[in-house]
């Protein structure tokens, strides 16, 4: 039942949340440049709050969600959380969804290189392929 005023935008979700359509005309919506799945709603929060708007946490406040089967990590999403992470960093110079990427990279699907902080995806022999 708690209010939390100036949220981290890193932990914004659309599923549940509300505005003005002013506000929303003046954050510009939803960057399209995104395809697929991931960091399009980080990247709304950053710029939300790059344009002063604060979030507000509201405690308790229920949202509904359609289940459909999960992977944790999100294995069937990799592509496209590689390519709009990139995007995102880009955009905003750090890469979201880290937990994920760490995930990923604890099963050798992906590989972190510090030099160019980059992640790319591994190659991953096929079975019975060496």
């Amino acid at each position: 039942g708690h209010i939390v005023r100036a949220g981290d935008p890193r932990l914004f979700w659309s599923l549940s949340f509300a505005l003005t359509a002013a506000t929303w005309e003046r954050v510009g919506g939803f960057c399209e440049s995104y395809t697929g799945y991931g960091a399009e709603d980080t990247d709304f929060a950053a710029r939300a709050t790059s344009l002063g708007v604060d979030l507000w946490w509201v405690g308790g406040a229920p949202a509904y969600h359609q289940y459909h089967p999960t992977h944790t990590p999100p294995v069937q999403h990799l592509d496209d959380i590689l390519r709009n992470g990139a995007l995102y960093k880009a955009r905003w110079g750090s890469w979201p969804m880290q937990g994920w990427l760490r995930a990923f990279e604890e099963r050798g699907l992906v590989a972190y290189d510090a030099a160019t902080d980059d992640w790319r995806k591994t190659e991953v022999s096929e079975p019975g392929r060496g």
